[in-house]
């Protein structure tokens, strides 16, 4: 689009064009500034993970990331200028589940884990995770938001583990009789913050399943070994079904759970947990527990 036509240049002053070009220039040059520093973030933190013995590569328009302390042969693809990077780094080089690898080691002991499901899964890294730790597990992998569910795909069929871990696009819930839409309302609406909520947007419905419903469905045998949830809010009504809380303490032996605080039920959960017969320790955001009467079951 031509910044000046000519009946404008005929009606304009020589010093009024000068003016004004010279504004239009330095004004494409500010906004590609500002470009720049919206790059600027990520630039830095590839040089760091670089530095710290990561490999980085392209692959279509995404980052392949591999080496560094990502377990063995894995690589973790992340789309630019998402929340992706963030994702890698609290779960691969932060290791945020280390917790939960040394008190399934602990308590399991000599015990193999069998079955893992991974609800609010983003973009599979923790998948991929728990697979390098418990590689003969089968792995349930949920995602309601369809863009990451379909970038999590994408992974795991890099890392040729399509058979081993189990992807569903729907949201963990309570029941299956009310209507969720994808939101994008919570925190800062990125990628690793879409939550759920009750709504009848047709472009942004999505599915439930009910954990009762993955135990039939999937053929699960005595036990989930381990539960992770991180479901940005949705734990508030989990923690308020009572069929939710009858699996949880009959089936699941180990859990992990992102609690938000913003939803002020924190003390509920921890409550429910501990009547329940669970232990619970807390490391950063990540509540950390185990089923002591599965535990005793298991080895007697």
């Amino acid at each position: 689009m031509e910044l000046f036509s000519k009946e404008l240049i005929r009606a304009l002053r020589f010093r009024e064009i000068l003016i004004l070009t010279l504004g239009a220039a330095l004004q494409m040059f500010l906004n590609r500034l500002n470009l720049s520093q919206k790059y600027l973030p990520i630039k830095n933190d590839l040089s760091n993970l670089i530095l710290k013995g990561y490999k980085i590569e392209r692959f279509k328009e995404l980052y392949s990331i591999s080496g560094g302390r990502a377990k063995g042969d894995f690589k973790f693809l992340l789309r630019p200028l998402t929340s992706d990077l963030s994702v890698f780094l609290q779960v691969i080089e932060e290791e945020e589940y280390h917790p939960l690898i040394e008190l399934v080691k602990e308590v399991n002991q000599n015990n193999k884990v069998n079955f893992i499901i991974d609800a609010g899964s983003n973009i599979g890294h923790t998948s991929l995770f728990f697979m390098y730790y418990f590689p003969e597990a089968k792995i349930i992998s949920i995602e309601p938001d369809l863009e990451n569910y379909l970038h999590q795909k994408e992974n795991i069929k890099q890392n040729h583990l399509s058979e081993k871990i189990e992807l569903i696009n729907k949201a963990l819930w309570s029941n299956n009789t009310d209507i969720l839409n994808i939101s994008n309302e919570f925190r800062d609406g990125q990628s690793w913050a879409k939550s759920v909520k009750i709504g009848e947007d047709i472009k942004n419905r999505v599915s439930t399943i009910t954990l009762k419903q993955i135990i039939e469905e999937f053929k699960i045998g005595d036990f989930i070994d381990v539960l992770k949830i991180d479901v940005e809010g949705s734990e508030v009504e989990l923690f308020n079904c009572d069929d939710f809380l009858e699996c949880l303490k009959k089936y699941v032996r180990f859990l992990s759970i992102e609690i938000h605080d913003e939803f002020e039920c924190r003390e509920q959960i921890d409550s429910v947990l501990i009547r329940n017969g669970f232990s619970i320790n807390r490391v950063g955001e990540t509540t950390f527990c185990y089923n002591k009467s599965i535990r005793l079951i298991s080895n007697s």
